[in-house]
């Protein structure tokens, strides 16, 4: 069994099976990020880290060559991630570290306070939102935006992955700046309560309805 590096309500917990060379830089980051998103969510969360040195390592652990992945959500939710001393070596990602482990540990605090990875476009933006990832992705005309949430999933099949990350954080960055974090979240647990398409389309409608009167 893999040993993960453990938190909730703040607290760190190391397995005795692993070392971790850059251990206190890396106790500096797990709890920026929790905080971040304890702050956001309202909720404790457990998170579970592996730690990867190396491309091998990570592929290894997702069982999979995974290209230029720096962070990844495996089974039960578990966050496979590099370690801070390789991530620089390692990637060409233009994320700090404290934003890449908050947009990962975002993605279990999202699917725990939901009870589900849907909506994809508004689960990715958030993530993105919350890490402050979206600096660099300019602004998009928002009729484009609303048709590209609107079609969300399917949408995006064929799609670059740039683009789609693009699209999710930008008409996420739109909900929030013109109904505030107070509406996503209340459509958040809406959805919860009937989590599937039918109930999806009538709260997205309700949504999209009072945001064009805003727009």
């Amino acid at each position: 069994m893999a040993a993960y590096i453990r938190i909730t309500k703040g607290k760190i917990r190391y397995p005795e099976a692993i070392s971790v060379p850059d251990k206190k830089r890396l106790e500096k980051y797990i709890r920026k990020a929790y905080s971040i998103n304890r702050r956001f969510w309202g909720i404790d969360q457990l998170i579970r880290i592996r730690l990867a040195y190396s491309r091998k390592d990570f592929d290894k652990e997702w069982g999979s060559h995974t290209e230029k992945w720096v962070g990844a959500i495996g089974n039960n939710f578990r966050i496979f991630i590099f370690a801070p001393l390789v991530y620089k070596r390692l990637s060409t990602n233009r994320s700090s570290y404290l934003q890449l482990l908050t947009h990962e540990m975002c993605h279990v605090f999202y699917t725990n306070f939901v009870g589900t990875w849907k909506p994809l476009w508004l689960h990715e933006g958030l993530a993105m939102w919350i890490a402050k990832q979206g600096w660099f992705h300019g602004s998009v005309d928002t009729r484009y935006l609303i048709y590209a949430a609107t079609e969300h999933e399917k949408w995006f099949r064929g799609k670059t992955s740039k683009l789609f990350y693009r699209s999710c954080f930008l008409f996420t960055k739109l909900l929030i700046k013109t109904k505030t974090k107070r509406a996503v979240m209340t459509f958040l647990k809406q959805y919860k309560m009937h989590a599937n398409r039918k109930a999806y389309d009538i709260l997205y409608k309700k949504l999209m309805a009072s945001l064009n009167q805003r727009l």
